[in-house]
């Protein structure tokens, strides 16, 4: 796979923000989320007074989300190094490492792709985040779907924009989950069955648990379209092999010909 190419030109040029996500090895990053955080420990008097406050053991959880590249190595459970991590909050020279906890693919028409996520995973199947819910598992508190419309060319985003009953774009929806461990007969049984494990597990007394996740699912979906049309995202993809754009529904119309222009 070649290297990606980028046209992105900041004004001022000297400016200290950072645009964009630094590719890892193995993985062409299509957006990352760090979270850091450390300990604390209050010392108090003897009338339950705080006279001091320790702060200790500070560490961070990082998402990676993006697609593969033949560069992907095994790294479940093994140190990695990254090159895009929010170093300030542990200060120069800050020892430790990364470890990988967890790691999710998903294949479809729209992409191959890699999650990397110490505490969860995403699916694009509905039926398979159904299935994870009725067995234990948790939606993330924090963005637990991604609406993504997705237009095959420049010409059509442009059409749908001036009349939205022609070139409807693909709506792609991701649901994120914490790190949930399925059963392995259930795992054995979603890679031969599919879907069809849904179909099976109503006739085999779970009718109101399969019926209640969907409903879940359905209810943020609705949600997300109706109440939440800021925070969905449009790809508009490109002529050439791999390019596409990606802008915020309510993204100013500067914005929009700053990046559509790049395609």
């Amino acid at each position: 796979m070649p290297a990606p190419t980028t046209y992105v030109v900041k004004f001022p040029a000297a400016s200290t923000y950072t645009f964009g996500s630094t590719d890892e090895t193995g993985i062409s990053v299509e957006s990352y989320e760090q979270n850091d955080q450390a300990d604390t420990f209050e010392q108090k008097n003897g009338v339950g007074e705080v006279i001091e406050v320790v702060t200790h053991n500070p560490r961070g959880e990082v998402t990676l989300t993006g697609e593969m590249t033949g560069a992907l190595t095994a790294v479940l459970g093994l140190s990695m190094t990254l090159t895009n991590l929010v170093k300030e909050q542990y200060g120069v020279g800050a020892l430790g490492i990364f470890i990988c906890k967890g790691v999710a693919h998903s294949k479809g028409p729209l992409m191959e792709s890699a999650v990397y996520h110490e505490r969860g995973f995403s699916t694009v199947d509905m039926k398979f985040a159904v299935l994870c819910l009725i067995f234990g598992g948790k939606l993330r508190q924090h963005l637990p779907l991604e609406w993504n419309d997705i237009y095959p060319s420049l010409d059509a985003y442009l059409e749908n924009l001036q009349d939205p009953r022609r070139s409807p774009p693909q709506t792609r929806i991701s649901f994120n989950f914490e790190l949930v461990s399925l059963p392995d007969e259930i795992l054995s049984a979603w890679k031969n069955q599919g879907g069809a494990l849904i179909s099976s597990l109503m006739a085999n007394g779970a009718r109101a648990a399969v019926l209640a996740a969907h409903e879940h699912l359905r209810e943020l979906i609705v949600l997300l379209r109706d109440k939440r049309s800021d925070a969905k995202w449009e790809t508009i993809k490109g002529d050439g092999a791999g390019e596409s754009v990606r802008l915020g529904k309510r993204s100013s119309p500067e914005l929009q010909a700053e990046f559509l222009g790049k395609l």
